[in-house]
Parts: structure tokens; sequence; C-alpha cells
């Protein structure tokens, strides 16, 4: 099946064509907010909704609670699913690392210099769904493990600078 016939899809705001101050004065979503809601663990948020770099990287991500209400500029887009129908975090793991969906993607998409997907790109990935329970457990095991491998850089950032910190005190 195509995976437009079990989401939806909605490109983030034109940021140049804001008119209100307000809209302008909102925190945008950035590269590293994707990062970091990737790394961030299991959410206890219904209405899971994904975000996805349409540009460059093209990770996907659920959005975390903290983040939710950051305006997406057109880099990014808003992915909304039924997860009776696929699990939120196994949609995630298969935009990031199925071999498959990575194939459909190098063919279609736009951009030699800056490489681009669309929403309509996305929406005709073809996709074969195994039972829900089976997307849950790939789904939570990929998003623990995201989050196992951010903390580990973490930790391995704070030890280079508590090493740095010492060298820089002989």
């Amino acid at each position: 099946m195509k995976l437009g016939d079990i989401i939806d899809i909605k490109v983030g705001l034109n940021s140049s064509r804001l008119t209100t101050d307000d809209a302008r004065q909102q925190t945008g979503y950035t590269y590293d907010d994707l990062q970091v809601d990737l790394g961030s663990g299991i959410s206890d948020q219904v209405n899971l909704e994904l975000v996805t770099s349409l540009v460059g990287s093209q990770t996907s991500a659920i959005i975390s609670a903290t983040n939710r209400a950051k305006v997406l500029n057109q880099n990014f887009a808003r992915i909304n699913m039924d997860a009776t129908i696929i699990d939120p975090y196994y949609l995630c793991y298969l935009l990031n690392e199925s071999h498959d969906i990575m194939r459909q993607k190098e063919t279609l998409k736009q951009g030699s210099t800056l490489p681009k997907i669309t929403p309509q790109i996305i929406k005709e990935l073809q996709v074969s769904l195994p039972p829900i329970e089976q997307q849950q457990k790939i789904g939570r095991i990929y998003y623990l493990a995201n989050q196992q491998y951010q903390l580990m850089q973490q930790n391995a950032h704070q030890q280079h600078q508590a090493m740095m910190r010492i060298i820089n005190t002989i």
C-alpha cells in the first residue's frame, strides 16, 4: 500500500510569508530540535505526530511535548497517522532506517546539490506493514536505541569536556 493511504502530511510555513508580528515571534522548529526529539525516548503523549525533514538528512522523529507548539518552516512537514493502523515509532523506523524506503526515496527525491523530498513523494512510498503488535515492538526498540545512543553521545561529550578542563589546569 502507499503511505499516503494511511498518513496525512502537512508542510510547514514559508517563514518569509508570515505577516503578523505574533507569527514571526513564535519559536521555530530547528534541525537540532529534530535530533533531540529523535533521542527523547518513548512519549506518554496521546495523538503522537511525526516531524520529518524534507531537505538534507530527511530524518523523522516523534514531536516531543516541548517542541509540539513550535512553528515548522517549509523544510519540515508534520505527519499524522491512525495509530491503530501504523505505529508512530514504527513509522519513524521505516522512514529513517528501512532500506526499501531509502531506495525509493533515492529514486524519487529531487535536487542534486541539496536533495529534497516532497510530501507527495512521501505519500507515494510503498510499504507493507506487519501486524500492529510487531510494529509496536520494533518501533519501541528503535526509539529506545536512539535514546541510548544520544545519552552515550552526551556522556562522551561531558567526559571530553572534563578531560579538557584537567589538561587546561596543567
